[in-house]
């Protein structure tokens, strides 16, 4: 007799393993460093881009200034005589303004780069230190542009000194701390559930909601991890990747504090 074969029983998934208390699953571990190492790389890239900047201030200093003095005093040569005392004032005086303008100048980009260097100068200073720089540093230009060589060199010359405040406008780049935020925010939304806390007494959602709302409404400017030690000491344990949530919904304006 041919038997009518019968389906299995279903199986019944098993329950994940819970995690020990206190237990950081990778995904949080690799949100956590992730957070960290962005504070770090910034704070390096812009000791970087100071480092390079004071460097392509050096060199271009080093090659523009006797290029210019050279230049200078080739041209007032053929004025320059030393047969009489008249004759030789002139001749000192071509000669001091051939040195004299160009280190000038140079010393004058130096003031306005320390100008934008100064962490306390107020942003409008700062600035102004900029524009300031682009008049010395484009007469340097010029003078470089006009002293005889190739062409492609008379160029080159003339936009050696341009490289100066080019490289320190980058100067003036900042953090957005409150970018930064929403992204640590963000990202940590994207993974509830890695962190197993002790249990907490059970709650309604909404009730926990509103108390977090209610701390924000009292200071808005909190983080997540403040915001999570203060509904602990007023409500008890809470988890905090859903203070996360409900405070990155808060800053996006999905939720409203009124």
């Amino acid at each position: 007799m041919f038997g009518i074969k019968q389906k299995p029983d279903a199986v019944e998934a098993a329950p994940a393993p819970e995690s020990p208390p206190g237990f950081f699953s990778q995904a949080r571990i690799f949100v956590m460093q992730h957070s960290k190492d962005a504070a770090v790389e910034m704070l390096e890239t812009i000791k970087r881009i100071k480092k390079r900047s004071s460097l392509i201030t050096k060199l271009v200093l080093l090659a523009s200034m006797p290029h210019q003095i050279g230049y200078l005093l080739s041209e007032g040569m053929p004025f320059m005589f030393w047969h009489s005392p008249p004759e030789i004032a002139l001749s000192l005086t071509l000669i001091l303004m051939s040195v004299v303008v160009p280190i000038g100048c140079d010393l004058m980009i130096l003031n306005c780069i320390e100008a934008l260097g100064a962490r306390a100068a107020a942003a409008g200073w700062r600035w102004a230190s900029l524009g300031i720089m682009f008049i010395p540093a484009i007469a340097s230009g010029y003078v470089n542009f006009l002293a005889p060589g190739p062409p492609i060199m008379r160029v080159l010359s003339g936009f050696a000194v341009l490289l100066i405040p080019l490289s320190q406008i980058l100067r003036f780049i900042s953090v957005d701390f409150k970018k930064v935020e929403a992204q640590e925010l963000d990202t940590i939304s994207q993974v509830r559930g890695t962190t197993e806390e002790p249990p907490a007494p059970p709650a309604p959602p909404t009730k926990k909601i509103d108390n977090i709302l209610a701390i924000l409404r009292e200071a808005p400017h909190l983080s997540a991890t403040q915001v999570e030690k203060l509904y602990t000491d007023r409500y008890g344990q809470i988890s905090y990747n859903y203070v996360a949530d409900t405070v990155n919904k808060v800053r996006k304006g999905q939720l409203a504090l009124a």
